[in-house]
Formats: C-alpha cells, structure tokens, sequence
C-alpha cells in the first residue's frame, strides 16, 4: 500500500509537534523510502512551515521590530532578552528567532551593518 505525500506531511508533523525530530527522518527513510539527505530537508522544510503558521512572531510585528532595533544597534543579547520576555521562550528559541531575522534581514533586505554610518 503507497502511502500519499499528504499522509506523510501529517505523520511528519505529528511526530514533530512531539519533539520527536529522529523519529521522523527514520520514519521518511523507512516507510518513505527517503535518503537521509532527502528526509532531513523535508523535515527542515516542514519545520519552517510549522513555524510560520503557529509562532506568534509572524502574528506579532512588535517583536520583530524592536528586535531588529537592538540588532541594528549590535545589541543581538538585549534582543535574545528581550524576545524571552515578550514570548516566553526558552533560550534556544529565543536565540533561533533572532538568528533568523537577522540572517533574513541580510538577504532579503541586504542589511547593512549601521556600525558603518555612524559618526
């Protein structure tokens, strides 16, 4: 019996809303047929989009912006603080969420460090 890619997502995402991330790339590679290469990029990927759908960051423009306010002002710990206040995350997570918008803010919106401008 062929299991359909939709099935896999949602097995995928169970296993991960139970923090068990191993699981699910043996579960890709066993019953998927995935390669280890393949099952840990499509658990990356699924793990973005979870992210994007039930993290308040992409529901709270607040954060984002004073986050980036400490970042511009190369003060990434005050922002890690700040964010562990406003959310109550962990420190990983904390830390994760400003990693991300930093490295976003470089890429998308080519970021320029404000060290350069000041007088």
């Amino acid at each position: 019996m062929a299991i359909n890619q939709r099935t896999i997502f949602e097995i995928c995402v169970l296993l991960l809303e139970d923090n068990q991330r191993i699981e699910a790339v043996k579960f890709l590679c066993r019953i998927a047929h995935y390669t280890l290469f393949e099952a840990k990029e499509y658990i990356k990927y699924i793990e973005k989009k979870i992210y994007k759908i039930r993290d308040p960051w992409y529901n709270d423009p607040g954060l984002y912006t004073e986050c980036i306010s400490y970042i511009s002002q190369n003060k990434k710990i005050m922002a890690i603080k700040r964010c562990r206040e406003i959310t109550d995350w962990d420190l990983k997570k904390s830390k994760e969420y400003v990693d991300y918008i930093t490295s976003s803010e470089k890429k998308d919106l080519n970021w320029v460090d404000s060290s350069l401008f000041k007088i």
